[in-house]
């Protein structure tokens, strides 16, 4: 989840020693976690990935789906043999190699750690990385999900309700939060 069932208590203004809503608000808080991580198309939690790309010997690029980058990368050919990039762009998922790659498809396997301290795995010695726009977003959009779905103006004389057309997207301030996390490449 991109935010805690305490930050989303806060954010509804409830009593955070109330446990009657837990449940449901973090299906509303992890429902709207996993649409913005399928929006921004990776994962944001901390943990060692494994991809098998594509390298292009006309290209010094080599994008990863994962970002940003930590540590170190561990790059082989299908030989298993060690390829070694000139320097990295960690926060943009990037690997950069003035020659260019091997070329093939998905002849080229990476291993490497990316992502961000999610809230709720946060500690004393591992604080949370996560930037604060994207667990708002989520706070943001968990809210939305929350009210009658569909529902964008009510009235009661005389009964009127007026209803969104169904869409896939996200609302316009959460995209706004979420746009500079977004790779250009993906």
């Amino acid at each position: 989840m991109l935010t805690t069932l305490s930050r989303m208590k806060k954010a509804l203004q409830m009593d955070e020693n109330d446990s009657s809503m837990d449940e449901t608000l973090a299906m509303y808080a992890e429902a709207a976690s996993q649409k913005i991580e399928a929006h921004l198309k990776r994962s944001l939690k901390r943990a060692i990935y494994q991809e098998r790309v594509s390298g292009y010997a006309n290209s010094p690029y080599l994008n990863l789906k994962q970002h940003p980058i930590i540590g170190s990368v561990s790059l082989t050919d299908m030989n298993g043999a060690a390829i070694e990039p000139d320097f990295l762009l960690p926060e943009e998922g990037r690997l950069f190699r003035n020659y260019g790659w091997p070329n093939g498809k998905h002849n080229i396997i990476v291993e490497y750690e990316a992502g961000y301290v999610l809230p709720q795995d946060a500690s004393q010695g591992n604080p949370r990385t996560l930037p604060e726009p994207i667990e708002l977003a989520c706070l943001l959009y968990a809210q939305t999900l929350m009210r009658s779905p569909g529902v964008i103006a009510e009235r009661f004389g005389n009964v009127s309700i007026t209803y969104t057309e169904p869409s896939e997207g996200l609302p316009l301030a959460v995209c706004s939060l979420l746009a500079p996390y977004v790779g250009s490449w993906v």
